[in-house]
């Protein structure tokens, strides 16, 4: 394919942190956040994970070592966006399709509480369509499920990066990273005001320190880093103290940026061939299917829970009986839509780019008689 420089490897030890992190988020909401969705003290599961909501974060700084790796080997903003395209939103949009059927039913038994069509159809179809998008922000809405707030800052960041490669064509990325930084602390000094916010938002700002810590991985990993590498990865982690998810994370301010170092670490051994995660089947079948897990996990997973429940199953039995059920729901996506949507796109556009090479090579004037011996 020439669209990709080079065949991209497969970092299967980062497939399986990708795992980890889906788990991570799906035990945090199904214990720790559970009972804010009630809004009432839920039966309490024998296990919690309080702090698994720190799987995103680990799926940014995976996301920024993987996406500067698949720029270095797109020709163009145009295969690029399309790679992306391929690889979330047939998921995306079938994890949507699912989780809005059976919130419809569960709201016309009587069992919801999530209600995104409310009183008024029109607003609730609006919502609908923005949040086919994956972006329903930009449109003033809400996301259906709210495991999908964090798709806004990795789609826009897939945005922001592809444009500033193929725009400003930097030898480097360290310079961007430093100056993406240093706006990003301005705008979050600025979050107080509208505006500050609304450009904070389109800069990336609130996570730009955790996408810059794993480009900055690539390029050590990759053995191209220099002095200003590490000084430029130093600043992302030190900026990670003023991270909007400090104030959330229930850790001190020195605790969290301790956190992200800690992830930083993970992705680093991950990404090498020192650690074996790859052997572990269990953790690369979960790394394949991370993504529809995390899309399908969260607010039909707490219906299921409170269905359970309300027929006295245990809160640990309701805990496990839906995370088989979303592992299970995120395996037939993966199989059915998921991979074979993004092979048959691919395929579709190198046929397209094919095609339209063909009619240029037909249509292109001759060359002069005599050109081809320098004539």
């Amino acid at each position: 394919m020439d669209g990709v420089r080079t065949a991209s490897p497969r970092l299967e030890g980062l497939d399986a942190l990708r795992g980890i992190a889906a788990m991570s988020v799906m035990l945090y909401h199904y214990t720790s956040r559970y009972g804010w969705w009630l809004r009432v003290p839920p039966p309490r599961p024998s296990l919690d994970f309080p702090h698994g909501n720190f799987g995103v974060e680990l799926f940014f700084i995976i996301s920024g070592f993987v996406i500067f790796m698949t720029l270095e080997r797109s020709r163009s903003l145009a295969d690029f966006l399309m790679f992306r395209f391929a690889r979330l939103y047939p998921a995306y949009w079938a994890a949507l399709s699912f989780t809005i059927a059976l919130t419809v039913v569960a709201g016309a038994a009587g069992i919801g509480g999530f209600g995104f069509v409310g009183h008024d159809p029109a607003g609730g179809w609006l919502r609908i369509a923005a949040n086919t998008t994956m972006l329903p922000a930009l449109f003033g809405q809400l996301a259906i499920d709210g495991s999908y707030w964090s798709l806004f800052y990795e789609v826009w960041f897939y945005v922001l990066a592809g444009y500033v490669w193929f725009t400003v064509r930097p030898r480097r990325p360290e310079l961007c990273c430093a100056i993406w930084l240093a706006s990003s602390l301005l705008f979050r000094c600025a979050q107080d005001s509208g505006y500050g916010r609304a450009l904070g938002q389109l800069a990336n700002a609130p996570f730009s320190d955790l996408f810059t810590i794993g480009i900055m991985l690539y390029q050590i990993r990759s053995a191209r880093a220099s002095p200003a590498t590490w000084a430029v990865l130093g600043l992302a982690i030190a900026v990670s103290f003023s991270a909007p998810d400090v104030a959330l994370s229930g850790l001190s301010s020195m605790g969290y940026p301790l956190v992200v170092a800690g992830l930083s670490g993970c992705v680093w051994l991950a990404s090498g061939p020192g650690l074996r995660l790859c052997p572990i089947a269990p953790l690369r079948f979960l790394g394949r299917i991370s993504f529809p897990l995390y899309l399908v996990h969260q607010a039909a997973g707490f219906l299921i829970i409170a269905r359970l429940e309300d027929r006295g199953v245990s809160a640990d039995l309701a805990v496990a009986l839906t995370g088989a059920y979303a592992i299970g729901v995120a395996w037939v996506i993966s199989m059915t839509v998921e991979f074979p949507a993004q092979a048959w796109l691919r395929e579709r556009y190198w046929a397209s780019r094919v095609s339209a090479r063909a009619v240029e090579s037909r249509t292109a004037p001759a060359a002069p008689v005599g050109a081809a011996h320098g004539r």
